[in-house]
């Protein structure tokens, strides 16, 4: 661990879910952004170009385009493209990946922790 020294880990037990993770982790956190990524998610390589400008974050809210990739005995069968964005849109969807203005987090009072699935939709609704 020693070359992420500025990594920290934190154990969480008990009844948890992505909501509760989350917002452990944004407590915690002491930068501007906070940037979530579900382990099943996998960021493109143009990602950054595209919602980075003259070093800054062009939005307070972001969340990707989510292309569905559909495996059989390990051979990749098709893919489905959920979204199909090829313009910046302004909709309450958020999924596994997504980057939040921390004052923007805090000003809805993170995730709610009461529901078992969806909060990511539950956050998008409120930081609208």
């Amino acid at each position: 661990m020693s070359a992420y020294e500025n990594v920290k880990i934190f154990k969480i037990s008990g009844d948890t879910n992505a909501a509760v993770a989350r917002n452990v982790g944004a407590q915690n956190a002491t930068k501007e952004y906070l940037f979530f990524i579900d382990g099943d998610m996998e960021i493109l390589p143009l990602f950054f170009k595209y919602i980075v400008k003259e070093n800054n974050i062009i939005y307070d809210f972001i969340s990707g385009d989510y292309i569905g990739y559909y495996y059989k005995n390990d051979k990749l069968e098709y893919t489905k493209n959920y979204y199909n964005l090829k313009n910046d849109v302004f909709q309450n969807t958020t999924g596994g990946v997504f980057i939040i203005k921390k004052t923007l987090w805090n000003k809805v009072s993170g995730m709610k922790m009461k529901y078992r699935r969806c909060q990511d939709l539950d956050l998008g609704l409120r930081s609208e």
